[in-house]
Parts: C-alpha cells; sequence; structure tokens
C-alpha cells in the first residue's frame, strides 16, 4: 500500500487496486488482509501501519532511510 496524498507505486509497479493499494482503497476493504506491506514510513503510513495491526493484519513498514518518520524529532520517535 502506497500512503500518502498523491499515491504512487515505487519500483515502477502498477496500482492495481488488488494486490497493490493505495490509501483510498485501503480504506473501503470490507475485511482486513492477513498481511500487507507498507511503504514509507511517514505519519500515514505508521497511522495505517497501526490500525491495520489492531485488526490483526501482520503489517510491515518499508522506510529507504535509516528511521521512521525522516525529519523527526527522536525523542518523539522512541515509542515507535
Amino acid at each position: 500500500m502506497a500512503t500518502g496524498t498523491e499515491s504512487w507505486a515505487p519500483f515502477e509497479a502498477r496500482i492495481d487496486e488488488e494486490h497493490i493499494l493505495t490509501h483510498e482503497e485501503a480504506v473501503a476493504l470490507r475485511q482486513p488482509p492477513a498481511s500487507m506491506i507498507i511503504v514509507g514510513s511517514d505519519v500515514e503510513g505508521l497511522e495505517f501501519a497501526s490500525l491495520f495491526a489492531e485488526l490483526g493484519t501482520q503489517v510491515t513498514v518499508l522506510e529507504a532511510l535509516p528511521t521512521l518518520m525522516p525529519g523527526t524529532d527522536s525523542v518523539l520517535l522512541k515509542p515507535l
């Protein structure tokens, strides 16, 4: 699932609304998937990760940079 205001599919993947979703398709799912990969650890990506984890989905968050929520104060990241 690609999150953000303007969704994009990484690695030239095509958003097919079945296996590769944007946040718009994710909120319309009738039931949570068994597992999910979220690309990007911005606020919205981590919100979706938390939501789906609470619903029982096994969530993996991928981030290209060395920390979650790049640019965020390290004190705020400790709980994550």
